[in-house]
């Protein structure tokens, strides 16, 4: 059974933003938070959620199984993803998103597993201070410098990432989730990370570097809800 995700617990820690975060806690397995997940009601199946390594080791790369079933126990689908943030600490959620070819009206139950892998580099790629500079809205706002012509005008957001690591970091991306006032995972986008003083990608971020992100999200949809919602940040490299 998976421990309490504690999501009033939000933390500020070396490449991460956000809550359920579990310092208390602890088992022998990496978990997926069934009260985090957000499924299709219709369409084609897809869902977002979190794991939480609740072991007291970090683990590297996560692997998330589902098994897609109707309400009389016929298997569906067996579909798998990866989360994008490796490694993982002891104690530390990570977003995932998985989709599969069924109709989500077909789907009763979900029997989810997650699979791990040793950490096998790239742990300096988490020693960072991630901050959020400046958020605004989608709609008819005013037209900032990054915006398109015209309006509506995209959901935006800005910040910086400090590099306290002791070696360059390869190809850091800044992974951004929202939660929906159940504490669901709403939406999870992934940028990389640029260089303060271009539009060019920071590759690689050299110690005491910073770098910089921008969010920005057009689909009305996703976009008109992301201002009220609650956000994780986490900062990571691409392999």
């Amino acid at each position: 059974m998976e421990s309490s995700p504690s999501p009033d617990a939000l933390k500020t820690l070396r490449g991460f933003i956000g809550p359920y975060y579990n310092v208390e806690e602890r088992s022998s397995s990496v978990e997926v938070q069934g009260s985090t997940v957000s499924a299709a009601a219709d369409g084609a199946w897809r869902a977002s959620g979190l794991v939480r390594n609740e072991m007291s080791v970090s683990v590297g790369q996560i692997t998330v199984h589902a098994v897609l079933k109707t309400a009389a126990g016929a298997i569906l689908a067996h579909e798998s993803a990866l989360s994008p943030v490796a490694p993982v600490r002891p104690g530390e959620p990570a977003p995932f998103e998985i989709a599969a070819d069924v109709d989500a009206s077909f789907v009763a139950d979900v029997e989810w597993d997650v699979g791990v892998a040793a950490v096998s580099g790239g742990v300096h790629a988490r020693d960072t201070e991630i901050m959020v500079d400046w958020r605004v809205p989608y709609g008819d706002r005013e037209r900032m410098r990054e915006d398109p012509p015209e309006g509506p005008y995209p959901f935006v957001m800005g910040g910086s990432v400090a590099s306290m690591a002791r070696e360059p970091i390869e190809r850091p991306v800044v992974i951004v989730a929202w939660l929906d006032a159940s504490g669901r995972v709403a939406s999870i986008d992934q940028r990389p990370l640029m260089d303060i003083h271009d539009n060019a990608t920071a590759e690689p971020l050299r110690p005491d570097d910073i770098g910089r992100f921008l969010v920005v999200e057009d689909d009305p949809s996703i976009a008109r809800d992301l201002i009220d919602l609650e956000y994780m940040i986490w900062t990571t490299h691409r392999d």
